[in-house]
């Protein structure tokens, strides 16, 4: 099914019979599972052609954040480290001198009101991470990697509705595919088909602001692109999710604000002020 198939049809199949759910409603529902990994998160930061075939990129960055980045002890003996950049952070969590993970954060001011669903939290790293499924402005359902869910988990498992400051890193951005019965200004999501369960979507977007820079200290040169993935007469900015995108993901000989383009990205959150 493709993306016009997706919006001429809700699903109206239900399949969450698997999650516990606790007695007191008052609590978001948590479902335990065993996989979820960073490496392509890292890939599309840097490029995947480069990340995967130089294993020094990822030696190099992790040696970079244990040695120069910022650290902040967290309660439970848990501390992160962070290496700001004016467009992302590259942040590391550890326990007890111990490496446990790490991950890129792109950088957002945008602001979304959700509803949390269920929180998918990763035990295989011990709870430190979770993805969430949640409902944005009480309309659109959409899942997320909680780049702050080890500093807020009491908020995320006893609030429902948070506002929520989501942002992209993009695996590829292309020539939209041509779409019959579409607006040519069509523009939307859907879980990707394969990697949907770790909060990958496939998109068809607008840029809206697109700014390219190069971060010298690791090499990595790309854009932050402001993308609509909602067409709203009433609100243009119903649904815009800033998203990186490496320059070697790039499948166009250029991009600009005003172009539609196509893709897959890793969608990922964080509490607003908190």
């Amino acid at each position: 099914m493709g993306l016009s198939d997706f919006f001429k049809k809700k699903n109206t199949v239900r399949d969450d019979a698997h999650i516990s759910r606790p007695e007191r409603s008052t609590i978001v529902p948590i479902e335990k599972v065993q996989e979820g990994k960073h490496g392509d998160h890292w890939a599309g930061l840097f490029g995947f052609n480069r990340f995967y075939n130089d294993k020094n990129v990822g030696r190099e960055m992790l040696a970079g954040l244990m040695h120069s980045g910022k650290k902040t002890e967290i309660s439970g003996g848990y501390y992160k480290q962070e290496l700001d950049h004016p467009h992302f952070t590259m942040k590391l969590l550890g326990k007890a001198g111990e490496v446990i993970s790490s991950f890129p954060v792109i950088k957002t001011k945008e602001n979304l009101p959700t509803q949390t669903k269920v929180i998918k939290e990763w035990s295989h790293v011990g709870g430190m991470e979770a993805q969430v499924e949640a409902r944005g402005k009480n309309t659109f359902g959409l899942s997320y990697f909680a780049t702050d869910y080890l500093e807020n988990k009491n908020l995320y498992q006893s609030r429902f509705d948070l506002d929520i400051q989501l942002s992209g890193i993009a695996y590829s951005a292309g020539v939209p595919p041509a779409m019959e019965n579409m607006s040519p200004d069509f523009v939307g999501y859907l879980p990707n088909k394969e990697l949907g369960r770790f909060s990958v979507l496939d998109f068809v977007g607008k840029i809206l602001e697109l700014d390219e820079f190069t971060e010298t200290a690791f090499g990595i040169h790309g854009y932050c692109a402001k993308l609509r993935l909602i067409q709203l007469e009433e609100d243009e900015n119903f649904f815009v999710v800033d998203t990186f995108i490496n320059k070697e993901s790039v499948e166009v000989n250029a991009l600009k604000a005003g172009d539609r383009i196509a893709g897959s990205m890793w969608l990922q959150g964080k509490i607003r002020n908190a």
